[in-house]
Protein backbone atom coordinates (compact mmCIF):
# COMPACT_ATOMS: atom_id res chain seq x y z
CA UNK A 1 0.00 0.00 0.00
CA UNK A 2 1.25 3.32 -0.95
CA UNK A 3 1.30 5.96 1.43
CA UNK A 4 0.96 9.97 1.35
CA UNK A 5 4.37 10.87 1.12
CA UNK A 6 3.90 13.78 4.08
CA UNK A 7 3.14 11.00 6.53
CA UNK A 8 5.45 8.30 8.01
CA UNK A 9 5.16 4.49 7.04
CA UNK A 10 3.52 2.28 9.19
CA UNK A 11 5.74 0.67 11.70
CA UNK A 12 8.33 3.64 11.26
CA UNK A 13 9.12 5.37 14.66
CA UNK A 14 6.85 8.26 15.65
CA UNK A 15 7.78 11.84 16.88
CA UNK A 16 4.95 11.42 20.03
CA UNK A 17 4.28 8.29 22.10
CA UNK A 18 0.07 7.72 23.07
CA UNK A 19 -1.07 5.37 25.44
CA UNK A 20 -3.90 3.38 26.51
CA UNK A 21 -5.89 3.71 29.25
CA UNK A 22 -8.65 1.29 30.67
CA UNK A 23 -11.96 2.39 31.77
CA UNK A 24 -14.55 0.36 33.63
CA UNK A 25 -17.49 0.26 35.87
CA UNK A 26 -19.33 3.37 36.10
CA UNK A 27 -16.94 5.26 34.19
CA UNK A 28 -17.53 3.24 30.90
CA UNK A 29 -20.96 3.17 31.29
CA UNK A 30 -20.93 6.91 30.93
CA UNK A 31 -18.80 7.20 28.56
CA UNK A 32 -20.91 4.81 26.36
CA UNK A 33 -24.39 6.21 27.52
CA UNK A 34 -23.16 10.29 27.74
CA UNK A 35 -19.97 10.57 26.01
CA UNK A 36 -20.55 9.17 22.31
CA UNK A 37 -21.85 11.93 20.16
CA UNK A 38 -21.85 9.98 17.32
CA UNK A 39 -20.83 6.99 15.01
CA UNK A 40 -20.54 7.32 11.35
CA UNK A 41 -20.14 4.50 8.87
CA UNK A 42 -17.57 5.77 6.14
CA UNK A 43 -16.90 2.63 4.93
CA UNK A 44 -17.84 3.98 1.34
CA UNK A 45 -15.79 6.98 1.92
CA UNK A 46 -12.52 4.78 2.87
CA UNK A 47 -13.59 2.72 -0.60
CA UNK A 48 -13.42 5.95 -2.75
CA UNK A 49 -9.93 7.21 -0.84
CA UNK A 50 -8.92 3.65 -1.33
CA UNK A 51 -9.04 3.90 -5.28
CA UNK A 52 -6.77 6.31 -5.42
CA UNK A 53 -4.28 4.71 -3.48
CA UNK A 54 -4.44 1.78 -6.10
CA UNK A 55 -4.12 4.44 -9.01
CA UNK A 56 -1.10 6.29 -7.20
CA UNK A 57 -3.24 9.69 -7.10
CA UNK A 58 -1.96 10.02 -3.59
CA UNK A 59 -2.07 13.86 -3.92
CA UNK A 60 -5.79 13.26 -4.18
CA UNK A 61 -6.09 11.61 -0.61
CA UNK A 62 -8.43 12.94 1.79
CA UNK A 63 -6.23 12.05 5.35
CA UNK A 64 -7.61 13.77 8.87
CA UNK A 65 -4.89 15.20 11.03
CA UNK A 66 -4.55 14.02 14.34
CA UNK A 67 -5.99 15.87 17.38
CA UNK A 68 -4.11 16.12 20.25
CA UNK A 69 -6.42 15.76 23.41
CA UNK A 70 -6.40 16.69 26.97
CA UNK A 71 -8.09 14.68 29.07
CA UNK A 72 -8.76 15.42 32.37
CA UNK A 73 -9.85 12.61 34.99
CA UNK A 74 -11.11 13.31 38.51
CA UNK A 75 -11.97 10.91 41.05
Amino acid sequence: MYLNPNIKRCGAKLERRAIQLGIRNKKIEKYAKNDILQIENISEFVKEQHQYVLSKELDKLMIPQDKNVIIQILY
